[in-house]
C-alpha cells in the first residue's frame, strides 16, 4: 500500500516521510518519466528527464555528422551522428553509458546493436543542415558546377577587387595611373563620383576627356552614365560644363531639358562636341540658343547651326527678350529665322517680358513664348495683372493657345526693382503664375561666375529650395483658364451669359503687350494715353474672341485712340468666323478717337459663331507705323 506523506516543513523526519522519500528515491533512479512528485507536490526532473534536457541542449548545438555505417566511424559524444547510407537516415547512440561507441566498416545500425530506446535512434538532421549552412564555412557544403559555392565566391572576390572603383580625385590623375589591375575606376568631380569601365580598347596613352579616356599604358576606360533617372521640367542655363555631375544633379531633380545660352567665342566650338555627347548619355534634351544681341546673332548661327540635327537638340532658343535687346525690326526677326528654317524643322522659341511694346515686337512665326517676369523685378500685384489681365487672354487665343509659357523665377541677384525678394516672395509669385498656366519653365539651373545672378538652382539651397516648392505644387495643381474680370480693371475683358469665357487676339502678323500702368512708345516715340492694357493696329490686323462655343453677341463695345489725327477716317468691321468661313455682320466708320460699338441688334442677333473678331480694314492714312490702338473690349454674348 502507497504510503501517505505529511504536508511538515522539510527537513522532515516522520517516518512516514522518510519511507515516502525512499519510494521516490527508486522513481528518481529508475523511472522513465523526465520528472517526479515530491511530498510537498513539487515537480522533479528524474535521471532519464536530465538526461533528456542534456540531450535537447546538446540537440540544440546541432548535430555533428562522424561517418556512416559502410565506411565505419566512432561515437564519442552525444551529438555525434552516422548515416546508413543505404536508406539515407542517421541515427544517434541513444545508450551514453557505453560511449565510445565503434562502428565498423561495412555496418548496419542492425548488426550493431539494433534500433529502439537505448539503442539506434533515428534523426532529423534537417536542423543540421541549417547550422551548417550558418556557419562561416557554410558556402563549402553547397556545390557549384564543378566547385563548391564557397569557391565561386572566392572567385568572384578575387574579380571584385581587381573591378572596385578605386577612387581619383580628378580627371587627369586618372589618366596618368596605372590601372592594370581595375576594370571599374570612378573619377570624383563637384557633385558626385562618375564611375568608368575598362573596354578593351587601346589608345594614346594619359589622353582623351570626360566621356573616355586611356591610363598610362593605353588602356581606355568609358563612362558609364546613369540613365534611369526621368526629367520632366525644362530649365534655362548657361552650361557648357564638361562635368557629368552637373548633368546627373540636374536629372535628381527633375531637370530634362536645357535651354541654353551662347556666349561669343571661338572656344564655344571646342566644348560642343564633349557636351552634346554628354547630353545624350544622360539623356538631356537641349533648346540650343542662338540668341543674343542683333549683331552676335549671326556669328552664333554660324557656330552652331552644324548642331541643329543633333539628337539632343529639339528646339532652337532665336530671341532673348526683344525688349532689352536690339531687335529693332520685325524685318530682321524674319530674316533670322527664315536661316534657321532653312537649316531646321525643329520649334523656333524666344523669351519676351510682358511688357514690350509696339517699338519691340516678336515675329509671330516663333513657336513657343516664354514670359519672362520675375518677382526680382515686379510686385506681386504687377505680376498678377500680367497673368490675369494681358498674358493669360493671350496664351487661350486661338493663335496662340499653349504657346506663351512663363518662366518661373529660380534666381536671385543683387540688381533689380525688387532688390532680393525673399524665398517666400519667389514662391508666391511662381505659384501664381502656376495656377494659370499649365506649361513652364525655369530660370535658371547654372550661371558661370556672374556678376548679376548671384543664385541659382545649381549653388543656392534656399533657390534650390524654392525650385522644389514649384516642382511641388506643379504636381498637385490644378489650372483654371481666364475668367472675366472687371472692365474697369481689365484691358482686355467682357460680360456674358456663357459659361465659355474666353478670348485672346490673332492676326497675320504679330502681337505684343502694353504695360497696364504707364505710357508706352510707339515706333515714332509717341505714346498711348491709357491706363489700361491696349493693342495697337495697322490696317488688316484683327482681335479674335474665342468663345469655345458657338455664341451671339448682343453688343461689342471697344474704345478706340486714333494716334496719327483726330481727323484720320477709320474703317472697323465685326466679322463672324475665322479664314475662310466668315461673315462680316457690320462696318463702323470713325473720325479720330471714338467708342466703337457694334450694336446692331437685328442683324446680330441672327448669327451664332464661336470666333468674333474686330478688323481694322481701313484708314484715310495709314502710313508704315502701328497707330490704331483699342482698349477696354467688352460686350454681351449668349448662346
Amino acid at each position: 500500500m502507497a504510503t501517505t506523506p505529511t504536508n511538515m516543513a522539510v527537513p522532515s523526519e516522520k517516518p512516514q516521510d522518510l519511507k515516502f522519500n525512499a519510494g521516490k528515491i527508486d522513481e528518481f533512479v529508475t523511472s522513465q518519466a523526465s520528472q517526479y512528485i515530491d511530498r510537498l507536490g513539487g515537480k522533479h526532473y528524474t535521471i532519464e528527464g536530465l538526461k533528456q534536457l542534456v540531450l535537447q541542449q546538446i540537440y540544440n548545438l546541432g548535430w555533428n555528422p562522424v561517418g556512416t555505417f559502410q565506411d565505419g566511424a566512432t561515437i564519442t559524444t552525444a551529438g555525434d551522428i552516422i548515416q546508413d547510407e543505404s536508406t539515407g537516415v542517421w541515427y544517434r547512440w541513444d545508450d551514453l553509458t557505453t560511449l565510445p561507441k565503434t562502428v565498423p566498416a561495412g555496418s548496419t545500425p542492425d548488426s550493431t546493436g539494433g534500433v529502439g530506446e537505448g539503442k539506434w535512434l533515428a534523426v532529423d538532421v534537417s536542423d543540421v543542415l541549417r547550422k551548417d549552412l550558418a556557419k562561416s564555412t557554410g558556402a563549402s557544403l553547397v556545390g557549384y558546377g564543378d566547385e563548391t559555392v564557397a569557391d565561386a565566391l572566392d572567385g568572384i572576390n578575387e574579380l571584385i577587387s581587381s573591378q572596385l572603383a578605386i577612387e581619383f580625385e580628378n580627371l587627369a590623375s586618372a589618366q596618368f595611373a596605372d590601372l592594370s589591375k581595375y576594370n571599374i575606376i570612378a573619377i570624383r568631380y563637384k557633385y558626385s563620383n562618375v564611375s568608368y569601365v575598362r573596354t578593351g580598347v587601346i589608345g594614346v596613352p594619359s589622353t582623351g576627356n570626360v566621356i573616355r579616356f586611356y591610363d598610362i599604358f593605353g588602356s581606355e576606360f568609358k563612362i558609364i552614365p546613369e540613365k534611369n533617372i526621368n526629367g520632366d521640367v525644362t530649365c534655362f542655363t548657361q552650361m557648357f560644363v564638361h562635368d557629368p555631375s552637373y548633368f546627373m544633379y540636374a536629372k535628381g531633380l527633375g531637370i530634362g531639358t536645357f535651354i541654353n545660352y551662347i556666349f561669343p567665342g571661338d572656344s564655344l566650338t571646342i566644348q560642343f562636341p564633349i557636351f552634346f555627347e554628354l547630353c545624350k548619355l544622360y539623356d538631356v534634351s537641349l533648346i540650343l540658343g542662338i540668341a543674343g544681341f542683333e549683331d552676335q546673332i549671326p556669328t552664333y548661327l554660324s557656330q552652331v547651326s552644324s548642331y541643329f540635327s543633333d539628337d539632343a537638340v529639339v528646339g532652337i532658343y532665336c530671341f532673348d527678350e526683344p525688349d532689352t535687346k536690339s531687335y529693332a525690326t520685325l524685318t530682321y526677326q524674319d530674316q533670322v529665322i527664315d536661316a534657321v528654317k532653312a537649316l531646321t524643322s525643329k520649334p523656333i522659341s524666344a523669351a519676351l517680358t510682358a511688357d514690350v511694346n509696339a517699338a519691340k515686337k516678336l515675329d509671330y512665326r516663333v513657336d513657343v513664348i516664354y514670359i519672362s517676369v520675375y518677382r526680382q523685378f515686379h510686385t506681386f500685384n504687377e505680376i498678377k495683372y500680367y497673368i490675369a489681365n494681358l498674358i493669360g487672354p493671350m496664351e487661350e487665343g486661338a493663335t496662340r493657345e499653349g504657346r506663351c509659357v512663363p518662366i518661373l523665377q529660380t534666381f536671385n541677384q543683387h540688381t533689380g526693382t525688387n532688390l532680393n525678394p525673399t524665398v517666400d516672395e519667389i514662391k508666391s509669385s511662381n505659384r501664381g503664375w502656376l495656377s494659370r498656366f499649365p506649361g513652364f519653365v525655369c530660370f535658371i539651373f547654372y550661371v558661370p561666375d556672374s556678376p548679376s545672378i548671384m543664385e541659382s538652382i545649381e549653388n543656392s539651397e534656399p533657390i534650390k529650395w524654392a525650385y522644389k516648392d514649384l516642382i511641388q505644387f506643379a504636381r498637385q495643381r490644378t489650372t483654371e483658364r481666364c475668367r472675366p474680370l472687371d472692365i474697369n480693371n481689365c484691358g482686355l475683358n467682357y460680360s456674358s451669359t456663357t459659361d465659355q469665357n474666353n478670348i485672346g487676339p490673332t492676326n497675320k502678323g504679330s502681337w505684343w503687350w502694353l504695360h497696364p500702368n504707364t505710357t508706352c512708345a510707339i515706333e515714332d516715340g509717341s505714346v498711348v494715353p491709357t491706363t489700361v492694357g491696349a493693342f495697337v493696329f495697322i490696317v488688316g490686323d484683327l482681335l479674335v474672341l474665342d468663345f469655345g462655343v458657338p455664341v451671339r453677341p448682343d453688343y461689342v463695345k471697344f474704345d478706340y485712340l486714333d494716334l496719327t489725327s483726330q481727323s484720320v477716317v477709320s474703317t472697323w468691321q465685326l466679322i463672324a468666323g475665322l479664314g475662310n468661313s466668315t461673315t462680316l455682320v457690320q462696318t463702323i466708320t470713325t473720325t479720330g478717337s471714338a467708342t466703337v460699338n457694334f450694336n446692331a441688334v437685328d442683324t446680330l442677333t441672327g448669327v451664332k459663331n464661336r470666333y468674333w473678331a474686330i478688323k481694322l480694314s481701313a484708314r484715310s492714312s495709314e502710313g508704315t507705323l502701328r497707330r490704331a490702338a483699342i482698349r477696354r473690349v467688352r460686350g454681351a454674348f449668349a448662346r
